[in-house]
C-alpha cells in the first residue's frame, strides 16, 4: 500500500514539476521538464522504496510551486501555504532547514513592497509547521534542536568536498570521529548521545 501511495505521490510531482516550469518558461519547456522527471530513473527506483525521498521531494516541489503562485508572496494564502509545507517537507528531511532565508531573499529581490510583512508570514508558516517537533526535542533532551540530528555531520562530510576530498572520505572521518566519542567522557554527559555528537 505504502509504495501505491508513494506512486501516486511521484506522479504528482511530475504533474508540479510541469506547472513550476510552465509558470516560469511556458508550455514547451513545462513538458519537457514534466517529462524528465517522469523518466528520471532514481526518481522512478526512489517510489518503491520505503524511504523519506519521494514524500521529501513532492512537498518540497510543491511548496516550490506554491511559491511562484504567490506572485512574490503577494498572495499571502499562497505564501503562508509554501512555507507551511516546506516545514513539513523539513519535518521530512532536514535539509531544507535554512529555506527560510532564501524565500526572504527572493521576497526582498523581487522588490514588490511589504517585505516585513510577507517574510514575517514565511517565517511564522514553516515555524508553525515545526515547532511541534522543535518542542519535544526540547522537552526530550532540554536543548535547542529544530528538526533532527545528522545535519552537523552531513555537513562536515560534504565540507571534504570543498577540500578537494570525497563525501565518502568525509563519512568515513565521522565514523572515526564518532568511535573516538564513544570512548569520551562527554558520551555519558547524561544527553542523548547522538545529540551531544551532532554538537
Amino acid at each position: 500500500m505504502a509504495t501505491v501511495v508513494q506512486a501516486l505521490l511521484g506522479a504528482l510531482t511530475c504533474y508540479f514539476v510541469y506547472d513550476i516550469a510552465d509558470r516560469l518558461f511556458g508550455s514547451r519547456v513545462a513538458l519537457l521538464a514534466a517529462w524528465f522527471s517522469c523518466l528520471y530513473p532514481v526518481l522512478i527506483v526512489y517510489t518503491g522504496l520505503l524511504l523519506s525521498e519521494t514524500l521529501f521531494t513532492f512537498l518540497f516541489v510543491l511548496s516550490i510551486s506554491f511559491f511562484i503562485r504567490s506572485d512574490s508572496g503577494n498572495k499571502e494564502r499562497w505564501l503562508l501555504l509554501s512555507c507551511f509545507i516546506l516545514g513539513i517537507a523539513t519535518l521530512t528531511r532536514a535539509t531544507t532547514i535554512l529555506f527560510p532565508a532564501g524565500i526572504i531573499i527572493a521576497l526582498v529581490v523581487s522588490g514588490t513592497g511589504r517585505v516585513w510583512r510577507k517574510s514575517l508570514i514565511a517565517v511564522f508558516a514553516f515555524s508553525f509547521a515545526v515547532l511541534p517537533w522543535t518542542l519535544r526535542n526540547y522537552n526530550q533532551f532540554n536543548i535547542f534542536l529544530p528538526v533532527a540530528t545528522g545535519g552537523s555531520t552531513c555537513l562536515y562530510a560534504t565540507g571534504y568536498k570543498a577540500n578537494g576530498s570525497t563525501y565518502n572520505e568525509g563519512m568515513k572521518d565521522v565514523r572515526r570521529k564518532w568511535e573516538e566519542f564513544k570512548v569520551s567522557k562527554e558520551f555519558t554527559q547524561g544527553i542523548d548521545p547522538n545529540v551531544q555528537f551532532d554538537r
